[in-house]
C-alpha cells in the first residue's frame, strides 16, 4: 500500500510503500520489480532500487525517475493505493566501515539507503552525488 508518493524534481519521485516482509528483509544494493498496472499494459515489471527501508514503520522507499508510461502511472498514485512489488531481489552491496560512496541520478538511491543505515551505527563515509537540474547543469555536493 502506498503511504507517500511526492515528486522532489522535475521527473524525480520518492515514494513510501507499506511493505513488512520486504522492509525487514531489504538491504543495501538491492532492488525490487513493481507491476505498475493490473493491466497487460504495461506489461513488464519496472525494477526500481531500495532507497531505505524501516522495519520498524514495515516501509520500503522507492526513489525514480518518470522516463515512459509505467514510471508515469506511478505518479498518479495516492496513498491507500496498492502497488505489487516482487523483492527483495538482486545481491545486496558489500559494505564496510570505510567507503567512497558515488552516484548520481536516481542511482544516488543505494547511497540513501546506505547512509541511513551509516547514521545508525556511526560509521565513517564520504559521499558524493551529482544530478542534471531543468537548465541541464551538473551540481555537486559532498557529505
Amino acid at each position: 500500500e502506498v503511504v507517500r508518493n511526492e515528486q522532489i524534481g522535475s521527473d524525480v519521485w520518492i515514494m513510501d510503500i507499506h511493505a513488512p516482509k520486504q522492509a525487514v528483509e531489504a538491504k543495501v544494493g538491492q532492488f525490487c520489480n513493481v507491476r505498475v498496472a493490473d493491466s497487460t499494459a504495461p506489461l513488464l515489471r519496472r525494477p526500481i532500487s531500495y532507497a531505505g527501508f524501516d522495519a520498524r514503520k514495515g516501509t520500503i522507499t522507492l526513489l525514480y525517475r518518470v522516463v515512459g508510461k509505467g514510471t508515469e502511472i506511478m505518479t498518479h498514485l495516492v496513498p491507500g493505493d496498492t502497488l505489487d512489488c516482487l523483492g527483495p531481489l538482486g545481491e545486496p552491496f558489500v559494505t564496510s566501515n570505510n567507503m567512497l560512496l558515488v552516484g548520481g541520478g536516481v542511482g544516488i538511491a543505494h547511497i540513501r539507503a546506505y547512509l541511513l543505515i551509516a547514521n545508525d551505527f556511526a560509521l565513517f563515509y564520504i559521499a558524493t552525488h551529482g544530478y542534471y537540474s531543468n537548465s541541464k547543469s551538473c551540481n555537486a555536493s559532498t557529505e
